[in-house]
């Protein structure tokens, strides 16, 4: 995989984004998934390597990238904050304009780029991305007692007192019964 391929870290005024990239021809983004890395574009950046100078990141708050500060209303983990920094750095790399495709949450920083950037972003491409407004639209109950994690771990200081806590508290919570599937 990355046959070729050049990996640095580019700092931008957000933090450090770690980008491998190779190839010729026009610049083609790639960014990964939940909970992935730019690992996940490994063979098919082989086979585009040919027709693209193809540079995969890992997205801030991702891999070895710069993680982002919390804050409570996410100014700086939003997809339009990531967008942001992931165009700096293709500046820096010396890219005016570029081709983006984006899988899972890397579709929702693609999208949010094409529509904050539409000088930068020539095409878009995204895979396995729902709109954000689908996503809101799914999240009824039964999202929430099975994907109980991405509500747990949002909230502020809970995460890390339960983890704190001991291994005896968390097995008393993990075990506690669940709503019965009607």
């Amino acid at each position: 995989m990355f046959e070729n391929f050049v990996l640095e870290t580019i700092g931008t005024k957000s933090g450090p984004i770690r980008v491998r990239h190779g190839g010729s021809g026009p610049p083609l983004l790639l960014l990964h998934g939940h909970p992935r890395s730019h690992m996940t574009w490994g063979q098919v950046a082989n086979l585009l390597v040919a027709d693209f100078n193809v540079l995969c990141p890992d997205l801030p708050g991702f891999g070895r990238s710069y993680q982002p500060k919390d804050d409570p209303a996410s100014r700086y983990s939003s997809k339009r904050a990531k967008a942001k920094a992931l165009v700096e750095m293709m500046e820096r790399l010396g890219y005016q304009t570029f081709v983006v495709a984006g899988h899972d949450r890397g579709s929702l920083v693609a999208f949010r780029m094409a529509m904050d950037h539409p000088d930068r972003v020539r095409k878009l491409i995204t895979v396995d991305g729902l709109p954000v407004l689908e996503h809101l639209e799914r999240a009824d109950w039964t999202f929430a007692r099975d994907w109980y994690h991405w509500f747990f771990f949002a909230q502020p200081e809970k995460p890390e007192r339960a983890i704190l806590a001991g291994s005896s508290a968390r097995m008393r919570w993990s075990s506690a019964p669940r709503m019965a599937k009607q």
